[in-house]
């Protein structure tokens, strides 16, 4: 896994702004909606970034955790149907998709 949060979108203008900057000034100064999406996927990050460091392997592959987290990653990716804001939901379904293959899940 990565240590940060990153996102990669393509370039497509809406209303005079680039979905990638949108994107990127909504991760990195969120406000309403987007306000609790950042929250669960820096929480969803750092919860699988220590137990990496912690265990040295995969939340994934742990037998009672594993199953909890890839829960929690499916709830992400279904909230993602609710309002976003500036939030580009492909690029965070994609992420929550990586991170499911990661734990031996298909997505």
């Amino acid at each position: 896994m990565n240590d940060r949060v990153t996102a990669t979108l393509t370039w497509q203008e809406i209303d005079g702004k680039y979905w990638k900057v949108l994107h990127n000034d909504a991760l990195g100064s969120p406000a309403g909606a987007e306000v609790g999406i950042v929250r669960l996927m820096v929480a969803i990050w750092e919860i699988a970034l220590h137990y990496q460091a912690r265990y040295g392997s995969s939340i994934g592959d742990d037998g009672v955790l594993g199953p909890a987290f890839v829960t929690i990653v499916r709830g992400f990716r279904t909230m993602l149907n609710s309002e976003c804001g500036r939030l580009d939901r492909g690029t965070l379904d994609a992420w929550a998709v990586r991170l499911l293959k990661e734990c031996g899940e298909e997505g």
